[in-house]
């Protein structure tokens, strides 16, 4: 909950900030013609992600956000997750392998990504099998001319993946140079180019940057808060921790690679893109930290293709059609796995620990010792899969008149995982592949996907626009059951191949020039990833199967679209229900004794609510002084009153853009967040609050088309963490809560990156 302190902190905030811009607008430098002309033109970009017809993102129903590559520039942003950390009510995380976690309006850390569809000229890239889309995040934004955002459910026009946003990347086409080097070994470089080809125009895009580890340090993991747990309960000291590499440092560096070719013409575009990404083990993929030996552990390969073509068939009748194939690739070959662990194992060193130990403690050092080798023994774990989709999406737009416009639409999707492996955890034989409950998915696994949808567009007057639509999508599923022998259900899917309807209805009134109301409620459905429901045999008599949920959503925004301002609030209330879970919270969505380790019970998390108000604002202060802000208060819980894990109750940023002359241009933004939530059966504090700086310098050298840039991220260099989930049957063993990692995953400090870059 917001503090009565630091409301009052934040209320006093923004009444200033709105008191200093409705006085620095009057002094708005008139006779500057080409800024205020460029302001204009910002204010006014046009989207066609909420509703596929262009409109100005003001004008379209819900929440949107358009963040613009070079602005991003700027402000020394050097990725599309760091650009994402400067929108409205949205926070990027990490998880125990480093992976970018998009938490929106509170909902986001202990679910996959699938909450949130990242699209990359309108292609969609999340694997199916896992629910994430890991490698854009990484595209550095030299390489992006806008980001287009929705917070809030989208799925009447684009699908299941779009239940709680969407993102969308739209490739730069400027010609330009990059280079870049920085602190930890930072290395980027990036090239586009352009030219005229026939009746078309063709692009070439290439970039790459990576850095080595950071100094960022584990003070703890599973095997040393294993071995005080021993030593507490046997008053005896074993030395377990001498199998850990504990504390240490994090293996979190990363390396992208991004090549992109393009072909458009006046009504048709041709794309092909590569990306790869590969970063270190980070915490390890079960919480025993692996040795920082600067190997690469994780690796994510993209290939997307997509063509687009649009027609006039009548006069009123216009045909857009897109054709996308991809394929997904995700390899995780990490070090450091106990061989034999599981929490079956492991808890039965409670009984082990009573009965080796019970009246000859010098023996029990020995015994104990013995029993621990088999899990701290060193070996590979390998998790692999390769998917492959092929999405074909037709949609008409037909103007009745003037004020009326029809979209109908048609998408088919086809997916299928063509190769899948693993070996380590829990894992028998690789013949007995149907027990090997750790791999994403199994070779074969499909789904086909068609869905139908129409949406209304009806301008009932000259200020007031009506959108209803509604989305029919039916699924056929053909997964393996990777159940034990004997556990294997009929059709444990069938729920999932229930026909899905989600209806949207929303208005927009523009009561006078500068003032605009609007108004949403739409519905999402949600269809887990292909790993989270494929091992179903241990469904418990009474329990529901793998199901398709639907959630609901309601909005009201305003807007004051000022001369040299603009305003945005949004009052929103969502509610989902089986959303993804996470990488390692799986426990947080089942019944928990807590007892056991002196905690209430906890009934499992299976709906959550999301609710609040946001603010943020696009401002002007005179031809030299530009910026934004943004300010958010949250309350996303179980229903029961219980904040969601990584959610916090308010977040807020503040950026500003100065020219201090036709050579210099500075820029600095600031990120205040309340303390983050964890478990609710956790009796840790919540993460800490944290200020966040940021500062660039950009100057134009005298050599025309140069300029440097000097950027300092994290200035103060403060310690941002994001939540790290319990261990249960270590916390039995210890009779109280236990996390590997107390404090939390720990992101990177203080870096700072100087660049070079020539505008062709």
């Amino acid at each position: 909950m917001v503090t009565r302190y630091g409301l009052k902190k934040w209320l006093f905030g923004l009444g200033l900030t709105s008191s200093l811009l409705g006085t620095v607008s009057s002094s708005w430098a008139l006779d500057d013609a080409e800024a205020l002309a460029e302001w204009q033109s910002f204010l006014n970009q046009q989207t066609e992600l909420v509703t596929r017809t262009k409109l100005n993102a003001d004008f379209v129903p819900g929440s949107i956000t358009v963040l613009h590559g070079q602005n991003l520039v700027n402000y020394g942003v050097r990725t599309l997750a760091e650009a994402l950390a400067l929108a409205p009510n949205i926070e990027m995380q990490i998880n125990l392998l480093g992976q970018r976690v998009i938490v929106m309006r509170g909902v986001g850390a202990a679910f996959s990504n699938s909450s949130v569809k990242i699209m990359l000229d309108g292609v969609n890239t999340v694997h199916a099998s896992q629910g994430f889309a890991q490698t854009l995040l990484h595209m550095p934004v030299e390489q992006i001319e806008r980001i287009e955002i929705i917070r809030g459910a989208a799925t009447v026009v684009h699908g299941e993946d779009a239940i709680a946003g969407v993102v969308n990347i739209i490739t730069r086409d400027t010609p330009h140079a990059h280079l870049a080097v920085g602190s930890n070994g930072y290395r980027g470089a990036s090239i586009s180019q352009g030219s005229d080809l026939g009746a078309g125009r063709v692009r070439i895009n290439l970039s790459a940057w990576g850095h080595q580890a950071t100094g960022v340090r584990a003070e703890g993991d599973a095997v040393t808060v294993f071995s005080d747990a021993i030593d507490n309960r046997t008053g005896l000291t074993f030395g377990f921790e001498e199998y850990s590499v504990a504390p240490g440092r994090v293996n979190n560096q990363r390396a992208f690679e991004q090549l992109q070719l393009g072909w458009q013409s006046e009504q048709t575009q041709l794309n092909f893109a590569y990306n790869r990404l590969r970063t270190g083990d980070f915490y390890g993929v079960i919480e025993f930290l692996p040795p920082s030996d600067e190997r690469y552990a994780q690796t994510y390969e993209d290939y997307l293709v997509s063509l687009n073509h649009e027609q006039a068939l009548t006069n009123n009748l216009r045909s857009v059609t897109q054709l996308s194939l991809s394929q997904l690739s995700y390899d995780l070959d990490t070090l450091y796995v106990p061989k034999n662990y599981s929490d079956e194992s492991l808890a039965s060193l409670d009984a082990l620990i009573d009965l080796t130990c019970a009246g000859e403690p010098p023996r029990c050092i020995e015994r104990l010792r013995k029993s621990i080798v088999p899990y701290t023994y060193q070996q590979a774990y390998v998790n692999q899969v390769q998917e492959q989709q092929a999405q074909l999406e037709q949609h008409f737009i037909y103007d009745l008149n003037d004020t009326h416009r029809v979209l109908f639409g048609l998408d088919f999707r086809w997916l299928e995982i063509t190769d899948a492996n693993a070996k380590g955890i829990q894992n028998l034989p690789s013949s007995d592949h149907e027990n090997v409950k750790t791999r994403s998915g199994s070779t074969g696994d499909s789904r086909h996907t068609l869905a139908l949808f129409v949406q209304d567009e009806w301008r009932m007057s000259e200020d007031f626009t009506l959108t209803a639509g509604l989305r029919w999508q039916q699924s056929w599923i053909n997964y393996t059951d990777r159940s034990k022998d004997g556990q294997q259900l009929s059709n444990p899917w069938q729920d999932l191949e229930v026909a899905q309807i989600t209806p949207k209805l929303a208005a927009v009134w523009q009561v006078e020039p500068q003032h605009i109301f609007k108004a949403q409620y739409s519905q999402s459905h949600i269809t887990p990833p292909i790993n989270q429901v494929t091992d179903v045999g241990s469904v418990k008599p009474g329990e529901r199967l793998p199901y398709a949920a639907q959630t609901d959503h309601y909005e009201l925004n305003y807007i004051y679209a000022g001369y040299a301002q603009t305003h945005r609030v949004s009052l929103y209330h969502s509610e989902f229900a089986q959303l993804a879970q996470g990488t390692n919270y799986y426990h947080y969505f089942n019944e928990l004794s807590a007892s056991d380790f002196g905690q209430q019970d906890y009934a499992g998390l299976s709906q959550i609510r999301a609710r609040g108000i946001e603010w943020d604002s696009d401002f002007r202060l005179t031809s030299r002084w530009r910026g934004f802000a943004n300010l958010s208060f949250n309350q996303t819980d179980d229903l029961s009153g219980n904040a969601v894990v990584g959610s916090r109750p308010y977040l807020g940023r503040l950026g500003l853009d100065y020219k201090f002359n036709d050579a210099l241009h500075l820029a600095g933004s600031v990120s205040h967040a309340a303390p983050l939530a964890l478990e609710p059966y956790d009796d840790r504090d919540d993460l800490p609050s944290y200020w966040l700086w940021n500062a660039a310098a950009n100057y134009m050298l005298p050599a025309r088309g140069w300029r440097a840039r000097l950027a300092v991220n994290n200035l103060t260099d403060v310690q941002v963490a994001s939540p790290s989930p319990l261990n249960i049957t270590l916390s039995k063993l210890a009779e109280r809560p236990v996390a590997p990692y107390a404090n939390g995953y720990l992101h990177q400090g203080r870096s700072i990156t100087l660049s070079l870059n020539y505008q062709f």
